[in-house]
């Protein structure tokens, strides 16, 4: 594999090694992960709910995790969706720019637009938003939600079939959008398979106390607490609240 480092397979998939991934990404990436960070990209999380502030970092810290997969795991079937394909299409961005700085060679697959091919036959590709124009993906060792709390439940739906014949892992992330949808369900009532990993604006120091005040006051107490506490809050277009309805509900009738 030329232009490919030399570096022992780590994760739940590769197998065991001393390397932490957060270790791989800091000598190979020059990429310095906080606490946070390294916690998610060590954890061995394969089934992953991703609930985070605007602005952690939680691209960043997916695009190291998909290149660790595709590099050391020949032939390798990543798939990246979202809402609208542009998102997926940043997630790209940040993967290719990792993949340089590795010295990593691909190219395209000549069908999709927004794909990777690398040498040793690993395939990641960005997927259109729309359930209608998804399916034909197969063998998907390792599929990402982005932005999930915006994308509907029929992508949902589509996309995890695709993980029928490897039982690859499969990453969901967002911030919180109303208390609807597959994101707010599989969080709260997802079962105890998912590893679940809440990181608010608080617990991250790259974003200053200030400008989460500015913010507060100016988006209002809710959106504020969905875009950066990491709480899921009834949306305008919902009359009851899911703790309203809960609280109404006797299980022994």
């Amino acid at each position: 594999m030329h232009g490919f480092r030399r570096v022992r397979r780590v994760g739940p998939v590769e197998g065991e090694s001393d390397l932490r991934i957060s270790e791989w990404a800091r000598v190979e990436l020059r990429f310095a992960a906080d606490e946070r960070q390294a916690e998610l990209l060590d954890s061995g999380a394969r089934w992953l709910l991703l609930c985070c502030s605007r602005q952690w970092g939680k691209s960043t810290v997916t695009a190291i995790r998909v290149v660790h997969h595709a590099v050391f795991r020949p032939g390798a079937m990543v798939v990246l969706a979202g809402p609208v394909e542009r998102q997926a299409a940043e997630l790209m961005g940040k993967i290719a720019g990792f993949l340089r700085r590795l010295r990593v060679p691909w190219k395209r697959d000549g069908v999709n637009r927004h794909s990777m091919v690398l040498r040793n036959g690993s395939r990641i590709v960005a997927v259109p938003g729309r359930e209608a124009f998804i399916r034909g993906f197969s063998a998907v060792t390792f599929l990402v939600i982005d932005e999930a709390g915006k994308a509907e439940d029929a992508l949902y739906a589509a996309l995890t079939p695709m993980l029928a014949t490897t039982d690859g892992m499969l990453w969901v992330m967002g911030t919180p959008s109303g208390q609807a949808g597959f994101f707010y369900e599989e969080w709260m009532m997802g079962g105890a398979h998912w590893t679940r990993v809440a990181v608010p604006a608080t617990e991250c120091g790259r974003i200053g106390a200030e400008f989460l005040e500015r913010e507060r006051v100016s988006k209002g107490e809710d959106l504020f607490k969905q875009e950066y506490l990491c709480e899921f809050l009834a949306g305008p277009e919902q009359m009851f609240s899911a703790e309203v309805i809960d609280g109404c509900i006797e299980e022994n009738l």
